[in-house]
């Protein structure tokens, strides 16, 4: 098994779990205002009209970071077996968990891409 494979997906899950504090710029409301995590979202003041949104945004992203992480877990325990074929499924349903939250899944996205090119 590919060492480059496996450390790809362990980097993988390592950013997924990061993904609600790390975050990424995330635009709300008609100000465009930015809110790039869920402390930032929690943070911010009760009257700002757009809170709710960003809190329930972030909280998505928590829950789907927890779900895909596992996902990712599953994906590396596959691949350290050698089984191909069940990794890239298990990374596919990260790359899914992913896909909604951001215009480019940009942490599966490079490891289900490894994946195929692996099982080809």
């Amino acid at each position: 098994m590919s060492q480059d494979l496996i450390k790809a997906i362990e980097n993988a899950i390592k950013e997924t779990e990061e993904w609600p504090t790390k975050g990424w710029k995330q635009l709300f409301g008609i100000r465009k205002t930015e809110v790039n995590s869920l402390a930032d979202a929690e943070a911010l003041d009760r009257t700002f009209v757009y809170k709710i949104e960003a809190v329930a945004y972030w909280t998505n992203v928590k829950n789907a970071s927890e779900e895909a992480a596992e996902w990712g877990k599953k994906a590396l325990e596959a691949a350290k077996a050698g089984n191909l074929k069940d990794a890239d499924d298990k990374a596919y349903y990260a790359l899914v968990l992913e896909k909604p939250l951001r215009s480019k899944p940009v942490t599966w996205d490079k490891v289900y891409s490894m994946l195929r090119q692996n099982a080809a």
